[in-house]
This record gives C-alpha cells, structure tokens and sequence, in this order.
C-alpha cells in the first residue's frame, strides 16, 4: 500500500495537511445537545465541500466541539473556522428555537494545532473518546 494514497494531489503538490480544531461555545454556554450536535456536524460538512476540506473526527461535549481536519494547500486555517462559525450559527440559531436567544453561538477564539505531533490514530481516539 503506497502512502501517496493518503496525500492530497494537485498538478503542483502533494500534501497530507491535518490539523485539530476545538470551537468553543459562547461564555462556555452548554448549548451543543446529541440532537444540536447531530446537525453542527452536518452543516459543518456542507459549508466545507465546497473549500474542498474533510471532517475526518468530529466529537465534543455540551460547551465546545473538536475537529481533525484534513484540507488542501489552498485554504487558511482562519479560513476554514469562518467557514464553519459562520453557517453553522446562523443555520443552528435559525433551527433551534432555544439557541434565538443568543447573538453569536460561538465563541470568537479557537485552538488549533497541527497533528504532527501525534499519529492520526492516536488523535483521532482522543477525539473519539471526548
């Protein structure tokens, strides 16, 4: 099995770029229920399509979320969180009566790192088990 098969290619490079994104909710607020959460997800991964970056984990707890993130060259990690932050509130606040309440879900901060200092494996259980 050649590892070119999980790189990234393009006619001018090849790359295997992943990063680990937390996005917390505003204050703290635990808003991010099962149902809440459920739908984060899948409107995170449709406002990302189009930037061509894949959610590879997904998980979190009722305050904040974590990604493993895998994306191309072409795109900033600042970005890829507005891309998520964005759509995601405005698509969650617009569904969930009880997020109408508040002006902004997330918080304007994030931590992100890049996996480089862990196997994916070993992330992607971190993320797994939060």
């Amino acid at each position: 099995m050649s590892i070119l098969r999980f790189m990234r290619k393009s006619r001018t490079n090849i790359s295997s770029l992943h990063v680990h994104l937390i996005l917390v909710t505003k204050y703290r607020r635990s808003l991010l229920t099962e149902k809440i959460f459920e739908s984060l997800e899948y409107y995170a991964k449709r406002a990302l399509v189009d930037k061509g970056v894949t959610i590879e984990e997904c998980n979190g707890d009722l305050s904040h979320v974590h990604f493993l993130l895998e994306y191309p060259t072409t795109e900033s990690v600042s970005s890829i969180v507005q891309a998520i932050k964005g759509p995601t509130s405005r698509k969650l606040r617009a569904l969930y009566p009880n997020l109408r309440k508040h002006k902004a879900l997330w918080s304007p901060s994030y931590y992100v790192t890049s996996s480089g200092g862990v196997t994916l494996s070993i992330l992607k259980d971190y993320i797994n088990n939060q």
